[in-house]
């Protein structure tokens, strides 16, 4: 018996597909023009179902039904971009995800309808949230990974976790960079894809069991002195691992770190962290090892990155600062009760 290894079996099943699909789509003595469509249509024709399938799949949808046959019919539309791809490799995989969240993110930009809190046509916002419209968010996440899980693994990172943790526990000044005060113009850059974050929670010694992480970020200030933040990875073993975009694509991350002053530990905060510039550069301080395929997703389609901070200043405007507010004295208030 031949004893290949899971890794050469997956490969050959992956190159496989197009030969199976192509040989299943033309039958013997099926004319030129016969697909898997038209023969599911034929059937249903001859055999009409006992109850209404319309029905039955509004009840499957539960919700936002609207927004759900809207996203459907977008990426019906949008053929050959939703269309399967097979035996790609890693590089394709990984910008077909890209190109394909951000074609759904800035679908309906600037056109009326009911979609977003904003009034557009968009599918989702990170507004949603703030707004009590978590469900349109979850809602376009089904729909999306009905047509490519890794795209709705980078939807998932990008809205909820970067983005949501930015919408929720930023601050005016995270929220309205790059623009007029109150425009909330990064937040519009998250929503287009043009701004794409990672989130850095999880750590090589600890998973997600956040309280123990070692990264820091020690405040540095006092009279006199510009207050700003260093990030700081002690060891290898406080890297933070498996940081989906982190291996390309994301600009920004929000970093998690136990919050030092004057000595003190002050418990785990959120840091909004630039990790490439706009060229697409890792920026100096930083360290990100490319994790590679990663399997159960579209063979490699989601980025996972090792990331080290090896000492990264930033201005004290830069922090998640909902959750605590540091003096120029070093001294911490936080505004969240804590609980044993």
């Amino acid at each position: 018996m031949c004893a290949a290894t899971p890794a050469a079996f997956f490969t050959r099943a992956v190159e496989m597909v197009p030969a199976t699909e192509q040989a299943l789509g033309r039958p013997r003595g099926m004319p030129p023009g016969w697909t898997p469509a038209a023969a599911a249509a034929a059937w249903s024709q001859a055999h009409p179902p006992s109850f209404s399938p319309a029905a039955l799949g509004h009840t499957l949808d539960g919700d936002e039904h609207e927004l759900r046959a809207r996203l459907r019919a977008f990426l019906v539309a949008r053929q050959p971009l939703f269309a399967p791809v097979y035996n790609a490799p890693l590089s394709r995989f990984r910008e077909l995800a890209l190109e394909r969240l951000v074609a759904i993110c800035r679908a309906g930009e600037g056109a009326a309808g009911p979609t977003t809190v904003g009034g557009d046509g968009r599918f989702l916002s990170v507004r949603d949230f703030a707004a009590g419209r978590a469900s349109r968010v979850l809602a376009a996440h089904e729909i999306s990974g009905l047509a490519d899980g890794s795209m709705a693994t980078k939807m998932t990172v990008q809205f909820n976790l970067f983005g949501g943790t930015v919408a929720r526990l930023g601050t005016a000044t995270h929220h309205d960079a790059g623009g007029a005060p109150g425009a909330g113009a990064f937040l519009d850059a998250i929503d287009s894809c043009q701004e794409v974050g990672c989130f850095a929670l999880t750590e090589a010694a600890y998973g997600n069991n956040a309280v123990e992480m070692e990264t820091t970020a020690t405040f540095v200030g006092g009279p006199g002195r510009q207050p700003g933040w260093v990030i700081h990875t002690p060891r290898p073993a406080a890297a933070k691992l498996w940081i989906t975009n982190g291996a390309c694509h994301a600009g920004w991350a929000v970093v998690f770190a136990q919050l030092e002053t004057g000595g003190r530990r002050e418990g785990v905060h959120a840091f909004l962290v630039r990790i490439r510039d706009e060229g697409g550069r890792v920026l100096r301080g930083v360290s990100i090892e490319d994790m590679g395929v990663k399997m159960g997703t579209l063979a490699g389609g989601w980025l996972g990155g090792i990331s080290v901070w090896e000492g990264v200043l930033l201005v004290e405007t830069v922090r998640s600062a909902a959750l605590a507010v540091v003096e120029v004295e070093g001294v911490c208030c936080t505004v969240v009760q804590l609980v044993d």
